[in-house]
């Protein structure tokens, strides 16, 4: 009888572990769904993103799945750039969308996504993230205002550079009432991925040639 207390802790602590066990695999699972869902809902986010930015554009490949190699691009390319995707028509690069980092805004960074067609104009812009006051710089999205529509069509040009850049800073593009900032930040943001797609065409650059010849096409 002596032995039974005994047997009883270590039955205790096998009851302990199998439950911490369970456990951890439970949140493991709840965990990976979690970013399964994650990573799902952002997919479907951006391929909303891109049919906005890609609405008159021609393009038979998986925009998202035809990202550009930036260490192959033989030119210096502003720091803010992530990402270069490509759109292509019959197997030739047609249009391009940047994945964009506008720093120095009024409260951080702010992600953006910017369309520019095979003759270097704006097809558009749409913010994917940013951390900006309610009422104040969130109008830069589109659920708040307008704002980002006076890009469409635009094209930088050498004697227009000074034009890049908000009203306050005499430029064409306008700002908020109590916040420029944030608007200057996107300016200059969009300015230096206009002027970079302005001075390196994709004709001269066989990289985007020879992604659209390599990728597969959409069913």
């Amino acid at each position: 009888m002596a032995k039974l207390p005994s047997i009883i802790k270590n039955k205790n602590i096998i009851l302990v572990v199998g439950l911490s066990s369970i456990c951890a695999l439970i949140l493991a699972s709840v965990f990976v769904l979690t970013e399964e869902n994650i990573a799902k809902n952002e997919f479907t986010y951006m391929q909303g993103l891109l049919k906005i930015l890609t609405e008159n554009a021609k393009y038979d490949n998986d925009i998202l799945a035809s990202a550009i190699n930036l260490e192959t691009l033989n030119n210096l390319k502003p720091e803010i750039i992530n990402k270069i995707y490509i759109g292509c028509w019959q197997q030739k690069p047609n249009f391009r969308i940047f994945n964009v980092t506008a720093p120095y805004a009024y409260n951080g960074s702010i992600d953006l996504l910017i369309g520019i067609n095979d003759k270097q104009q704006i097809t558009g812009v749409q913010v994917t993230k940013h951390q900006e006051t309610p009422g104040l710089g969130d109008k830069i999205t589109p659920e708040n205002s307008n704002w980002l529509e006076q890009f469409k069509q635009k094209s930088w040009r050498p004697k227009q550079a000074a034009n890049w850049r908000v009203n306050k800073d005499g430029g064409e593009f306008t700002q908020f009432t109590g916040a420029t900032v944030t608007p200057r930040a996107v300016v200059n943001a969009i300015s230096k991925v206009a002027e970079y797609a302005y001075k390196n065409p994709m004709s001269d650059n066989n990289v985007y040639k020879e992604t659209c010849e390599s990728i597969k096409l959409i069913q």
